[in-house]
This record gives structure tokens, C-alpha cells and sequence, in this order.
């Protein structure tokens, strides 16, 4: 007799888990993202990025663009796979809540009509880093219309120079710190942060940057991106070779298992 085999669909569909899930994987001329709906896994977008890194709009518009490391560097934005992106001048994209897109722009936060949100954003991580580092915006999230959570690189005269993360709030700086991050996801329904942290898992912050809990949520050492479902039942982590999918419950079991897992080495996740 054989042995019965399930599938990730299968699974997937035994849990009710629902959406649209989004990643970015690695290809020979950049990024290909690709669009699943779950749970029976059906393609439902797939084009190639020039930059792994992207963020999806409420509606579904996708945009990319490189973090803000060098002078130039564009920001393509996806209607539908048929369309050709339009692109702007800029680095580190993302959506505001209401579905507005935002990027840096000569060191400002602004919209694609050139209205400047924030000036000089890097400015609010400069004293978590030694004096003569070059900073820049990694990459951004709105948490709420008003919070942006930012992530600032140093680069130059220290070798161990690490990410830090930054809430700005109407232009005021509400909290950071050296963390070290290799990815942030913001769930707008929770208000929560997902910070991913090289060799220690993925940690969760309230809306103030506050950790929720001093242990790692998911005690991974090697999470490349994290997403939360639209209902906020279920979390995506992108680890080597697959995208597994969780449900967090309390309190903890002694051992996590995924309900479901994706053979994808994603870069990038986001959940519609």
C-alpha cells in the first residue's frame, strides 16, 4: 500500500488560507515577481523587476526600486503585467495606506507630483551613527498615513556599521536603534513591525518601536522577508529555498510547524 501525500494546495485549502501572496525571486537579468492566489496556488502575476525589493499597493499596484545607496536609480511602477511600467526618478518606494506611493528623492521623501513629505529623511538615524558615515535610506514603510518606519544603512569609516530602524512621525523622530535588521514588514492592521534579525529570528514591535516580547517570535536565524495574511491568521517567512506559511498562536507551542510550504528562494514578500 502506498503511503497518502498531500500537497501545499491541499494543505493551503484545509486551512482556509486566502489571499494573494507576492515575492520576488532572483533571475539572470534582475528579479521575477511572481503572484500566487492561494490557496490553490494559481499564477496570478509574474514579470521581471529590475530590483528584488518591492512594495504592493491596497489595490495591487506593484512597486520597485532600488535603495538610496547611489545618485541615480528608478522607481518602476507595475499596473498590470500586459502595461509597461512607468517610472520616476528615486529610490526606496513605498505605498501609503490610502494608496498613495512614495519615494526618496535627492534625500526628501516626496510623491510623483514632487510634493515633499520629508525633508532630509536620513538626518533622524545620524546619531546612531558614528560621526563621517555616509547614510542612506535602505528602505521605508508607512505604518499609519503620518509614521514612517525607515531603515538607514551607514557606510565608511566603521566596520561594523549596522542597519537601524526609525519611526518618523509628522516630522519628529519617535524611537530607534541598532538592530541589525536584514528585512522589516509592517502590518497596517495590526500595527505591528516584524523586524528580521541576522542570527536571532524574526522579533515583534508595537506602533512605537517598543518590543512586544523579548523573545523572537520565529527563533530563525535566516529570514530573508515576512508578510502577515490580509486577515491576520497567518505569516509568510521567506528562508533559503522556501516560503513558509505559520500560524501564530498563543501561547507558543514548544515546536512551530508551517501549515504549508512554497519551493521559492524569495527575496521579497508582501500578502494582498
Amino acid at each position: 500500500r502506498g503511503v497518502a501525500t498531500t500537497s501545499p494546495a491541499a494543505d493551503l485549502r484545509r486551512a482556509d488560507v486566502t489571499g494573494v501572496l507576492y515575492f520576488s525571486v532572483r533571475s539572470e537579468g534582475g528579479c521575477r515577481l511572481r503572484a500566487l492566489a492561494l490557496p490553490g496556488l494559481q499564477d496570478a502575476a509574474s514579470f521581471d523587476l529590475e530590483w528584488c525589493r518591492f512594495d504592493v499597493s491596497p489595490e495591487g499596484t506593484v512597486a520597485s526600486g532600488p535603495p538610496c545607496a547611489g545618485r541615480g536609480g528608478d522607481v518602476d511602477v507595475f499596473g498590470t503585467p500586459e502595461e509597461p511600467p512607468a517610472t520616476f526618478a528615486g529610490c526606496a518606494p513605498a505605498w501609503k495606506p490610502s494608496g498613495e506611493l512614495t519615494f526618496v528623492i535627492d534625500g526628501d521623501v516626496q510623491t510623483p507630483g514632487g510634493d515633499v513629505l520629508v525633508e532630509d529623511v536620513a538626518v533622524f538615524a545620524r546619531s546612531s551613527f558614528p560621526d563621517g558615515s555616509r547614510i542612506y535610506v535602505r528602505e521605508m514603510a508607512w505604518l499609519t498615513e503620518t509614521r514612517l518606519v525607515l531603515v538607514v544603512r551607514g557606510t565608511g569609516v566603521h566596520p561594523d556599521l549596522r542597519d537601524v530602524v526609525v519611526l518618523v512621525e509628522n516630522g519628529s523622530r519617535l524611537s530607534g536603534g541598532e538592530l541589525n535588521a536584514s528585512r522589516v514588514h509592517v502590518s497596517r492592521r495590526a500595527q505591528q513591525i516584524f523586524v528580521a534579525h541576522p542570527g536571532s529570528g524574526l522579533v515583534v514591535y508595537d506602533q512605537r518601536g517598543t518590543v512586544r516580547s523579548p523573545e523572537s517570535r520565529f527563533p530563525f536565524g535566516d529570514i530573508a522577508a515576512a508578510a502577515d495574511s490580509p486577515d491576520g491568521r497567518w505569516i509568510a517567512l521567506a528562508r533559503p529555498g522556501n516560503v513558509c506559511i505559520y500560524e501564530p498562536v498563543e501561547p507558543r507551542p514548544r515546536e512551530e510547524f508551517p501549515v504549508a510550504c512554497l519551493p521559492f528562494d524569495a527575496v521579497d514578500l508582501a500578502w494582498l
